[in-house]
C-alpha cells in the first residue's frame, strides 16, 4: 500500500501505490483504520490549491470513494515505485526492518521474483528484532531507547522509527 525508506545519510523515500486492491484492504477493518485512513489524511494535506478548487471530490470525508480518487490522483504505479527505489538506493545496500519478514517479501515482489532484484540488492533483510534478541535485549530496552512512534503504521513514520532503533543498536 505504501513504502517508506530512510537511508543512513538522512535521505527519505516515501510512496503510496495506486495498484493495490482497495476493496480487499477496505474490508479489513484494521487496515482501513490504521493504514488507509492515515494515508487518506496525508494525501489530502498534500493537495495544492488547484486540487482544492477544481477537484473538491478529493476532499470528501474518509470514504472508499474519496480514497480511490486520491490514489488515482496521487498514488504511484509499482513500476514507478520500483524505478524510484532503484534511483534512491546506493549500490550494494543493506536493508533493516522490525519484524520485517512479511514486509521484505512484499518489497521484493515489487521487482518480481527474488532473483529479479536489482544487482547488488541482498536477498534478505536484517531484522532489528533478531538483532535485539541476539544481544539479549528485550522490549523494555527498546521502549526506553526507542518508544513506538505516535503515528505508527504510516510507512514514513515507521521507516524513521526503524532508523532510530538501528542507530540505538549500532551505538551499543
Amino acid at each position: 500500500i505504501s513504502i517508506g525508506i530512510v537511508s543512513e545519510d538522512g535521505r527519505e523515500y516515501y510512496a503510496v501505490c495506486n495498484e493495490f486492491d482497495l476493496d480487499a484492504a477496505w474490508k479489513d477493518t484494521w487496515v482501513r483504520c490504521h493504514v488507509l485512513e492515515k494515508i487518506h489524511d496525508e494525501l489530502v494535506k498534500a493537495q495544492g490549491p488547484h486540487a482544492r478548487t477544481h477537484h473538491y471530490h478529493l476532499f470528501e470525508p474518509f470514504t472508499k470513494k474519496s480514497m480511490r480518487y486520491l490514489l488515482k490522483w496521487s498514488g504511484k504505479s509499482r513500476y514507478q515505485i520500483r524505478h524510484e527505489i532503484n534511483e534512491f538506493v546506493n549500490e550494494e545496500p543493506e536493508f533493516y526492518g522490525y519484524y520485517a519478514d512479511y514486509d521484505w517479501v512484499v518489497f521484493c515482489h515489487l521487482f518480481g521474483r527474488m532473483i529479479d532484484l536489482p544487482s547488488g540488492f541482498p536477498m534478505y533483510c536484517m531484522d532489528l528484532m533478531q538483532v535485539m534478541k541476539e544481544r539479549g535485549l528485550d522490549s523494555k530496552w527498546k521502549d526506553e531507547r526507542c518508544p513506538d512512534p505516535v503515528d505508527e503504521h504510516r510507512a514514513s513514520v515507521d521507516a524513521r522509527w526503524n532508523m532510530s532503533l538501528y542507530k540505538a543498536l549500532h551505538d551499543l
